[in-house]
C-alpha cells in the first residue's frame, strides 16, 4: 500500500483526495474488513491486526505545497492483542513519515 501511494504521487505529481484512489491495496483490506477510513479524513485509514481495529494509522498529510504519507503504529493502543504486539516488535513504535510531495521531490 505504501508503494502504491508513493507511487501514485510520483505518477500524477500530486496526492489524490481519497486514500482509497490512491491504492488499490488499501480499498480491498476495506472490503475484507481489515481496514477502515477515517469518516472526517478520507486521506487516513486505519488498519487492524488481531482484535485491534487501530492497530496501525496510515494518513497522507498535506501542508503546502508539502505531502507526506505518514505510518503511526499506535504504540498506546492494544498493547494487550499478540498479533498488534507482534507487528510492533518487527516494526517498532516509531511514526514513519514519507515525502510524497515538496522541495525534496522532483517531478
Amino acid at each position: 500500500a505504501l508503494e502504491e501511494i508513493a507511487n501514485y504521487a510520483n505518477i500524477q505529481g500530486k496526492v489524490g483526495t481519497d486514500i482509497t484512489e490512491m491504492s488499490q491495496a488499501i480499498q480491498l483490506m476495506i472490503t475484507d474488513g481489515y481496514a477502515k477510513k477515517d469518516p472526517n479524513d478520507p486521506l487516513t485509514v486505519y488498519i487492524q491486526a488481531g482484535k485491534v481495529k487501530k492497530c496501525v494509522t496510515l494518513s497522507v498529510k498535506q501542508s503546502g505545497s508539502e505531502s507526506n504519507l505518514t505510518v503511526d503504529f499506535n504504540s498506546s493502543i492494544g498493547d494487550n492483542d499478540i498479533e498488534c504486539k507482534t507487528l510492533r516488535k518487527v516494526r517498532g513504535n516509531q511514526v514513519y513519515q514519507i515525502q510524497l510531495k515538496g522541495s525534496y521531490v522532483k517531478f
